[in-house]
């Protein structure tokens, strides 16, 4: 039975604390991607004002961001640890999303009629997508290794099955209003309410974390003497 095997998966996630913020972490970061990819054309068609064959231009550097952020992170989240990993992605991203719409608007003021051809405008708004792609990979990957090592063999699958359907649950509605609503309200508000969501998620990732930081310590330290077994039995 479907719906047995994910109430099983909820059950198990939700008594692991550990688990069960990776799991809200990594389908918020999947949403997040999902929303930049929906904004990429009106982002380039109408906040930059560029024609739609510019967009490789301008989200390229969000790519490249993503890469050159997945190679830096084992690193990184080695010294900064999982939790300070999430939450500075969370801020940075919060800083690119809000400091996007600014910059058009500073750029506009300051060159009304000529802005979107100023290469140096183009230059820091290409900065600012590549910081974004990185800040993703702060909340992603480590996310993403948490929910591995916290989730049995046994029942990984339905972990992942889980972690699915959140996500599925939250971007259907996205992919169907996302559109209207930024030709409703302006793609900057989207971008200052994103810059919102991204930083009220990064602090109570943070206070969720502090709150049960007893059981996170407990599973984390259980996961590490598994692995340790592993490598000794290998």
């Amino acid at each position: 039975d479907v719906w047995m095997e994910m109430r099983q998966g909820w059950s198990f996630v939700r008594r692991n604390k550990a688990l069960f913020i990776a799991v809200v972490q990594l389908s918020f970061a999947g949403v997040l991607l999902l929303v930049i990819g929906e904004l990429a054309t009106p982002i380039v068609t109408k906040l930059l004002g560029l024609p739609a064959k510019a967009m490789a231009f301008i989200f390229a550097p969000a790519g490249i961001g993503l890469v050159a952020g997945s190679v830096l992170m084992p690193r990184i989240t080695r010294r900064l640890g999982r939790s300070r990993a999430i939450l500075t992605g969370a801020i940075a991203l919060t800083v690119a999303t809000l400091f996007l719409p600014l910059w058009v608007l500073l750029a506009r003021s300051w060159q009304p009629h000529t802005w979107n051809a100023n290469p140096f405008v183009l230059f820091l708004v290409a900065f600012i997508m590549f910081c974004a792609g990185i800040a993703l990979d702060f909340i992603n990957i480590p996310a993403q290794t948490a929910m591995q090592e916290q989730s049995p063999d046994w029942i990984k699958g339905r972990v992942l099955a889980l972690q699915l359907m959140l996500y599925n649950a939250c971007a259907i509605p996205i992919i169907l209003f996302i559109g209207a609503f930024a030709d409703l309200f302006g793609v900057d508000r989207v971008l200052y309410l994103m810059s919102g969501c991204s930083l009220a998620f990064g602090l109570w990732s943070r206070f969720y974390e502090r709150r049960h930081a007893r059981e996170i310590t407990v599973a984390e330290d259980h996961e590490d003497e598994e692995l340790r077994e592993v490598d000794t039995v290998v």
